[in-house]
């Protein structure tokens, strides 16, 4: 089954919520956290990937017409070495369509979009309790041992209003 990728557009929102929340639920299983749910709706892609100032960016692997896979991307900066780079927030492939070369065409179709962004790297996460994505991500990368930090901005702000209190 000869596989392409294609910028996705957004006919493609449906599709990709769908394999979002595949991607959430495996996830959820591999931690055994039956209570995270995936909240990327059409609506979501509408404004952040497919609006007027996209914040994102997809990319849709097809394979006999159908949609088996999806990465999402967007362009980021590190000011240490002063470079462009891409940040892939998900690479997701259908279980039938793995070990058919969907992963290995959007990690390709990815260096292209950053090779477009001027870009000197491409940087991602994977979950340590997912070690079959680690195999894959090995051949393609290199790992990190810096921990990364993220928070709610909720969050932020009620840490740092406690913290004026203090």
């Amino acid at each position: 089954m000869p596989v392409t990728v294609r910028p996705a557009e957004p006919r493609d929102a449906p599709r990709i919520v769908a394999m979002a929340q595949a991607l959430t639920r495996f996830e959820a299983a591999l931690v055994g956290d039956d209570r995270r749910r995936c909240k990327l709706t059409e609506a979501h892609l509408a404004r952040y990937c497919f609006g007027a100032a996209p914040l994102i960016r997809a990319l849709i692997a097809e394979a006999d017409g159908q949609a088996v896979g999806y990465a999402l991307y967007y362009p980021t900066f590190d000011s240490e070495t002063a470079t462009a780079g891409l940040w892939m927030a998900d690479l997701y492939v259908e279980p039938a369509a793995r070990r058919a070369g969907t992963g290995r065409a959007l990690m390709a179709a990815l260096l292209r979009a950053a090779r477009g962004h001027d870009a000197a790297w491409i940087a991602w996460q994977v979950m340590r309790e997912n070690a079959v994505a680690q195999a894959f991500y090995d051949r393609y990368g290199e790992r990190d041992p810096d921990p990364v930090y993220w928070t709610y901005l909720t969050t932020l702000d009620e840490r740092l209003a406690d913290e004026r209190l203090a």
